[in-house]
């Protein structure tokens, strides 16, 4: 780990690879570039909490029931 002489952002666990915006692409409508949005970051939260709903619509300050809508919504049942 490291050069033995100082610690830099890649020897650490939580440096890694930026967020991709893929919902970022020229041709969407907003409607398709927003629906495109919130399916992403529905699904890493998701994967952040380990698919725990609760826990993720606290952390995106957001009623449970609302995520399980969006879930359904954007066919996230098993993420």
């Amino acid at each position: 780990m490291g050069n033995h002489h100082e610690i830099l952002p890649e020897d650490l666990p939580i440096s890694g690879p930026k967020a991709s915006y893929t919902a970022m692409e020229a041709g969407l409508t907003l409607k398709e570039a927003i629906d495109k949005f919130k399916k992403e970051f529905i699904a890493v939260n998701l994967k952040h909490t380990g698919g725990n709903r609760s826990k993720a619509a606290k952390s995106m300050d957001i009623q449970r029931t609302y995520l399980s809508r969006l879930i359904a919504k954007y066919n996230l049942q098993e993420t």
